[in-house]
């Protein structure tokens, strides 16, 4: 899928928001005083016979007409052109036609007639009269409650669409200066390894590498207060400073109510109403945003070069702040019905009860993707999550309907109806239908899927997958993985799958329930996903892996084993048994006679032949079949005789007994290196949070250029 053509179509969807936040109207000074002038006098005196509604009898009754522009001259100036321009548009729009002079004539023949109706108690202004009044103290007053109402009304909505703009726009420019700070490192390496000292890397330190707190981020914590993924101190800060604003924005800035307010004429009403408009209008700019971050092909992506799991980091978080928006407003409109003694009618009407359902359904949306429910029970979460966001979508934007900010909501479905289509392409791409060979590895409790994929499908580095299992459960479901490209079968790719709950869990018992060592199983495959980390700018490469985290590591490692770089590279792997050789020894055996350094750290060395191989290591090193695995065994068969022909197969490789110390391989690569220096881990989220934590407190102590890529994606 060419990158540039999705970056015009999403830059074309988002474009319709900025679209949408042209069309409220922007009221100005001389719209309050030509709007409250016409209200003081028709709410003191009529000339039409029924209620008055709109500018049809203000602008053809010439008393009425007469009377409105003695008010404004006397609350104003006379001829004040800027009010009677409004006066015009405002008859405009009541197909009646004036001029300034006409407006003025019609004034100075209106004051030969003018009666000042305070001095006249006879008079009714239920009655409608035929003659042009004057300013009365009445009509003044009456003028001030309308102005200031009008004002904090109107003014509330303006300000109220400027600080949505806003907050969408310190989100634009986030992403501009990253995206900026990204590509030049991208274009310009070797500025980005002169970026050090203690400026830059105090910044790296305490904020665009370190975890929020003390060290946890890809491991979630879980504890009775909380539980979930913590995001790093850079998306922490970006997320307080989006949480602040939103709390200025709907709840401090820019509110203020007038005694004798004519348009809302309590405080609760006016108060409710201003909170209400306030937080529902800021967050409009923001439900595109959410959407937007949630997105697989999310352009900013390529932009920034951030994870996407750091774009649905954002999207949680913010998803958490639109609801408490939604909430105030709903909140905020009960409390102004009730004061307006309109709360049992406006349930009756439609756009009040597509209110409420909008409403309940975002905060079932946000309590039902809790972390806990999430990972216990992700298939139900999933169904309930995008069942509760249709549903959200589709009542909000028949709730906002009648105030024009649907177009916010067809900017929501536009981006996810083109993120939908584009994973469509993408599976197309892939091949559609795939048959999958999955073989059980018992000792790592990982299942091994071997996918045919089309020959123009290519692979990298750092790249992923979204795998759909189609059976009758599951076949709606899709699940990351990393892809490694087959190094025996030529058009396959291999992905490496823990087995945990849900879809491995069911496969596991498809595998207790078979005779043989492999199953087949039908697949879809949604990809190429991913960015490939920049390894070959620097002088040495430290890839860290532990478990069925290898594959990832593993890609970057052979890249420059087989790249005219330069780059010093070594790939270290934590690993339980040796056993790990018998299923991907024929990975390794490509790093042999290379630039490459493979160390394998086994913390269970004890473990023999017979555990080790469990017939699946040909002499060759190559997987083979259920039949020759026997051969194997025969030919490595013996307690240490099977480990020592182990190692001297795989002589290449370093082996250690015991647990790695992350902290101690991080300062002493650093230590060692002789210039900049990259290191990028997957494996247990403990051990990946580990060499994050490293890395960050041994920057300070190198003049080196160290950088850290997260090889591992959580959300």
């Amino acid at each position: 899928m060419n990158k540039h053509f999705i970056l015009f179509t999403v830059l074309s969807l988002l474009a319709q928001t900025g679209y949408c936040s042209d069309m409220w109207t922007i009221y100005h000074q001389d719209d309050y005083v030509a709007m409250a002038c016409k209200a003081a006098l028709e709410g003191n005196a009529a000339w039409c016979a029924g209620t008055v509604k709109g500018y049809k009898c203000a602008c053809k009754n010439q008393a009425e007409l007469g009377s409105w522009m003695n008010c404004i001259y006397q609350e104003t100036f006379e001829n004040n052109v800027g009010v009677e321009n409004r006066v015009i548009g405002l008859c405009a729009s009541s197909n009646k036609t004036y001029t300034n002079d006409d407006l003025r004539q019609i004034y100075q023949n209106a004051t030969n007639y003018m009666v000042d109706v305070s001095k006249d108690d006879t008079f009714n202004k239920t009655q409608p009269i035929s003659y042009p009044i004057t300013d009365s103290k009445k009509v003044h007053k009456t003028y001030l409650g309308y102005y200031h109402g009008y004002y904090n009304r109107w003014g509330n909505i303006s300000t109220s669409h400027w600080l949505g703009i806003a907050s969408l726009s310190m989100w634009g420019a986030l992403v501009v200066i990253s995206g900026a700070l990204h590509w030049l490192g991208v274009l310009v390496p070797s500025l980005k390894k002169k970026l050090t000292g203690p400026l830059f890397n105090g910044y790296r330190k305490n904020i665009s590498l370190a975890p929020t707190f003390k060290k946890h981020h890809i491991n979630p914590v879980q504890s009775l207060f909380a539980a979930g993924y913590i995001p790093t101190r850079f998306e922490s800060i970006a997320i307080a400073i989006h949480f602040l604003y939103s709390i200025l924005a709907c709840a401090i800035i820019g509110y203020n109510y007038y005694h004798g307010d004519k348009v809302f004429k309590t405080r609760m009403a006016g108060v409710a109403r201003y909170y209400g408009d306030r937080s529902i209008i800021v967050s409009v700019y923001q439900v595109p945003l959410v959407f937007l971050f949630a997105g697989r092909n999310n352009f900013m992506q390529w932009i920034t070069g951030w994870s996407y799991s750091r774009f649905v980091t954002f999207h949680k978080w913010l998803s958490r702040m639109l609801v408490l928006e939604i909430l105030i407003h709903s909140l905020a409109f009960t409390a102004q019905s009730v004061a307006i003694g309109k709360l049992q009618s406006r349930l009756h009407e439609d756009f009040y009860r597509y209110g409420i359902v909008a409403t309940i359904c975002s905060c079932l949306a946000m309590v039902l993707a809790m972390y806990t429910i999430r990972r216990y029970a992700y298939e139900c979460f999933l169904v309930v999550h995008i069942i509760l966001i249709a549903m959200f979508t589709w009542t909000a934007y028949l709730h906002a309907l009648d105030q024009e900010y649907q177009k916010y909501f067809w900017a929501c479905i536009a981006i996810w109806c083109f993120d939908t289509v584009v994973r469509m392409a993408r599976i197309v791409y892939c091949g559609l239908i795939r048959k999958a060979r999955a073989t059980f590895l018992v000792e790592e409790n990982t299942i091994k899927l071997t996918i045919p994929v089309p020959s123009y499908v290519k692979t990298y580095p750092g790249a992923h997958c979204f795998i759909y299992f189609l059976t009758p459960s599951t076949f709606w479901q899709s699940h990351p993985f990393t892809v490694v490209k087959s190094i025996t079968d030529e058009g396959h790719i291999h992905m490496y799958c823990k087995v945990k709950e849900g879809i491995t869990k069911a496969l596991l018992k498809k595998f207790q329930a078979s005779e043989g060592s492999s199953v087949d199983v039908k697949v879809l495959v949604e990809g190429v996903y991913g960015s490939q980390s920049p390894y070959h700018h620097y002088d040495k490469a430290v890839l860290i892996a532990g478990g069925n985290g290898i594959s990832g590591p593993f890609s970057h490692a052979l890249k420059l084993a087989t790249t005219d770089v330069k780059t010093e590279t070594k790939l270290y792997w934590q690993v339980r048994e040796y056993s790990v050789l018998n299923w991907f020894g024929e990975e390794l055996m490509q790093l042999k006679n290379t630039k490459v350094q493979p160390i394998i750290y086994v913390s269970n060395p004890s473990s023999s032949l017979s555990e080790v191989h469990n017939g699946s290591l040909s002499s060759s090193g190559e997987h083979s079949d259920s039949s020759s695995g026997h051969e194997g065994k025969e030919e490595y068969a013996g307690g240490e005789k099977t480990k020592e022909s182990l190692v001297n197969k795989f002589d290449f490789i370093e082996f250690h007994s015991g647990r790695m110390n992350v902290s101690e391989v991080v300062a002493q690569e650093i230590q060692e290196s002789v210039g900049s220096v990259a290191f990028g881990a997957c494996a247990h989220p403990d051990m990946t949070d580990e060499v994050r934590v490293a890395v960050k407190n041994n920057l300070n102590g190198s003049n080196k250029r160290v950088d850290y890529f997260e090889e591992m994606e959580s959300w």
